[in-house]
């Protein structure tokens, strides 16, 4: 698969200035299109090499070939930078498809399987969770304790000691309020 992808790269090589102005050269020539200038014709060329050195040199002589015997565009006026361009990709595509094809099989992650001790390893402590799982849930959040004299415990205690003295003051709160509105 590698020399694969070795061989589409080889292929995607990028075209030159000289071989693109070569071969759209002829197409501009053989085929119609509006006169121009020479200098004008120099800018015209550069253009074209402009949007088509991307590609592959062998794929723009084919593309432009095929412009001039008649299989693509409409046989009589010369075709655009963008056209040429258009055709170019819709070439190279299937290319491009099948290098990423590659690209995504060559780069998977591949997983050795378990070993048997393993597999037995994963499946005891699965087991342990779900035993664990149920013991929580048949005992709601008080199955959730923790040591005796740990951080936690002490934390918990000062917190409901906290709660109750808040709930006395509130209690007072309204019994007073509840007098001060009966009288």
């Amino acid at each position: 698969m590698k020399a694969r992808v070795c061989e589409i790269d080889s292929g995607l090589t990028r075209a030159s200035e000289a071989s693109i102005r070569r071969a759209v050269g002829l197409v501009k020539g053989l085929m119609a299109s509006p006169s121009v200038a020479e200098t004008t014709v120099d800018e015209i060329l550069s253009g074209y090499a402009l949007v088509l050195t991307p590609y592959p040199q062998a794929v723009v002589e084919d593309i432009c070939a095929r412009y001039l015997d008649g299989r693509l565009g409409n046989r009589v006026y010369a075709p655009t930078p963008a056209e040429i361009a258009h055709e170019c990709r819709e070439m190279l595509a299937p290319f491009y498809a099948e290098r990423a094809r590659i690209a995504l099989i060559l780069d998977a992650e591949v997983y050795a399987t378990p070993s048997p001790a393993e597999q037995a390893e994963v499946q005891a402590a699965y087991l342990r969770f779900v035993a664990d799982t149920n013991q929580r849930a048949k005992g709601g959040f008080a199955a959730v304790k923790e040591g005796e004299g740990s951080a936690a415990q002490a934390d918990r205690a000062a917190a409901n000691a906290h709660l109750s003295d808040l709930e006395a003051r509130r209690a007072k709160r309204e019994g007073e309020m509840k007098k001060e509105t009966a009288a």
